[in-house]
């Protein structure tokens, strides 16, 4: 009689070993994919949401589910969405916190319920002494991007305090660091209202001279101060000289599409319209100014200025397309050498050139909700204010140090 009574609690322990174990399971399950899907996504933080979404969903597919490939889902936005999200982690509060720009730092979410592509884990038996479906499991996993320190996108020779200023909500971001040669105590100045916690979002910053404690609290990344800046690398390379009998002005009062040939000009002064600069470099003895709804188009050329010349990017114009691809200045858009001159892109104007900008004396100033765009930037002082961006998003070679790899870390 006692086997007769025993056995009915024998076997119903024994069930719920079993389903304890496959609860261990499916939560070691998820957690795994979330823990995979998250690093993939933090590692392939500089090539891009697409990337990231592509190496994330992968990752997952790679992990057993309940009924197969964990699937996850995504959105190709710059803060991402559904399963997959980008934003900024606090170390200090172990805080992640969404980011509709986006983010080094990435949280990934896994679940096995009945509403879920996954389904829910085949647990035994489950109707027998339960009543209702399966339970759910859900884990997280964050990750964060830790970028390489060796490479730069930013050098500024200028000797001036605020050689960088940030000021406003405006972002600078840079895939490599940025070198600050003033030896002014407060070489960097990041002012104003900060977007959560970082307005200036470099792998590093190193000054020559030093950062206020203010400001220190808006850089992204790490900062070193009073270290030796390397000299400008194109310093030993001549500009070609500008012919003095330059043809007259670039204009479009027609407001079409007019097509410019290589050459020496006076100014460039369209208001509406389209001018392509065709292949070679452009050699301009006055300004460069673009206002209204005016497009200025780059097909593998140049603008080189005249010292004393300056550039004015207004309104809701753009210029677009790619620099120079040959010669001693391969890969650059915009130079000048000469006294200290003014670039102004201002009041929701717009440059996104895949090419250098060099002017180691020139003052480029980007405020009023404009974005600046290039792959790098030999400058004097660089100014951004308002709600405006800048980004350069190469890297100075000349100016590489030994290669410190990025890594991709779980923090959650």
């Amino acid at each position: 009689m006692l086997v007769v009574v025993a056995i009915p609690s024998v076997l119903l322990m024994c069930w719920m070993g079993v389903q304890i174990g496959f609860a261990v399971k499916a939560g070691g399950q998820a957690q795994m994919a979330a823990d995979a899907a998250a690093l993939a996504a933090a590692a392939r933080h500089a090539d891009g949401v697409q990337a990231k979404n592509q190496d994330a969903v992968a990752a997952a597919e790679a992990c057993a589910g309940p009924n197969g490939p964990v699937s996850i889902s995504v959105v190709n936005a710059p803060g991402g969405g559904g399963d997959v999200e980008f934003g900024r982690w606090n170390a200090s509060t172990r805080v992640f916190t969404p980011d509709a720009q986006g983010g080094p730092a990435v949280r990934v979410t896994v679940r096995f319920a009945s509403d879920n592509a996954n389904g829910v884990p085949s647990l035994l038996n489950w109707g027998i002494f339960q009543t209702g479906a399966a339970p759910a499991f859900t884990r997280r996993s964050i990750a964060v991007y830790t970028p390489p320190t060796h490479a730069h996108s930013l050098l500024l020779t200028g000797p001036d305090a605020g050689a960088l200023d940030v000021d406003g909500s405006a972002t600078v971001k840079g895939r490599g660091g940025i070198y600050v040669a003033s030896s002014d105590p407060a070489a960097a100045m990041v002012r104003g209202a900060v977007r959560q916690g970082e307005t200036l979002d470099v792998p590093v910053l190193r000054l020559a001279g030093g950062i206020d404690e203010v400001s220190r609290g808006a850089v992204a990344g790490s900062i070193e101060e009073g270290v030796t800046v390397p000299a400008d690398p194109m310093a030993g390379v001549a500009l070609p000289p500008i012919d003095g009998a330059a043809s007259g002005s670039v204009t479009n009062p027609g407001g079409g599409t007019v097509r410019v040939p290589p050459g020496a000009h006076e100014d460039l002064s369209v208001a509406a319209g389209t001018v392509i600069l065709e292949t070679g470099l452009h050699q301009f003895t006055q300004s460069v100014e673009l206002s209204g709804s005016a497009v200025l188009v780059l097909e593998n050329a140049a603008i080189e200025l005249a010292p004393s010349a300056t550039v004015l990017i207004s309104g809701t114009s753009s210029v677009t397309g790619t620099g120079i691809v040959s010669g001693d200045w391969q890969g650059f858009w915009l130079l000048q050498r000469g006294p200290a001159s003014a670039w102004s892109v201002t009041e929701g104007a717009s440059v996104d050139v895949d090419g250098g900008a060099y002017g180691p004396e020139a003052t480029l100033t980007v405020s009023d909700q404009a974005r600046f765009v290039s792959s790098l930037g030999i400058l004097g002082r660089v100014r951004v204010e308002g709600t405006s961006f800048l980004h350069a998003d190469q890297r100075i070679e000349a100016l590489d140090l030994p290669v410190v790899p990025g890594r991709a870390r779980l923090v959650r």
